[in-house]
């Protein structure tokens, strides 16, 4: 009997210290990629990394707006894949979206943006495809152009910009 809880002992430290020594690189932060353009003409866009993204992180972007709650599932949502390789920290990275799939300057895609000259947002976010866990990053022609920022931890002119008119 002794034996019997010794071993479930051994088994839950072991499992407890496999979880907590497990790193979690693949979460990123809010501010850890920073949108440097939109173009709608050429349904592209870049982001500018400001610190290291590590191998086979996830991020998705859509340009569907934020309620507060949820986002809707009238536009369109895209999840890049970093790659097998470290980002440095400054590096750009550029996508563009085609009528069946889009490019990107590092790493892979899934889905497509196509991105309207008015009244048009961009979030950058990890969780599920409909169903943030966090923010990291926005940009839009206009602040209305979000939906709202509530609920996000997103700032103006800090992780979510706004483009010069």
């Amino acid at each position: 009997m002794k034996h019997k809880s010794l071993v479930v002992f051994l088994i839950s430290c072991l499992i407890i210290l496999v979880f907590l020594c497990t790193p979690s690189h693949h979460i990123l932060k809010s501010g850890t990629i920073s949108f440097k353009s939109m173009n709608a003409q050429k349904d592209a866009f870049t982001i500018r990394t400001t610190s290291i993204i590590l191998p086979n992180t996830y991020i998705y972007f859509t340009d569907t707006e934020w309620n507060g709650t949820y986002f809707g599932i009238d536009e369109h949502t895209m999840i890049w894949n970093s790659g097998e390789d470290s980002i440095p920290a400054g590096s750009i990275i550029y996508f563009k979206s085609f009528t069946s799939h889009t490019i990107t300057s590092i790493g892979s895609t899934q889905g497509i943006l196509k991105i309207a000259s008015k009244k048009e947002a961009i979030f950058a976010y990890q969780g599920t495809l409909r169903m943030p866990t966090h923010f990291i990053a926005g940009i839009a022609f206009n602040p209305s152009d979000y939906g709202t920022l509530e609920n996000t931890g997103l700032i103006i002119d800090s992780t979510a910009f706004v483009l010069p008119q």
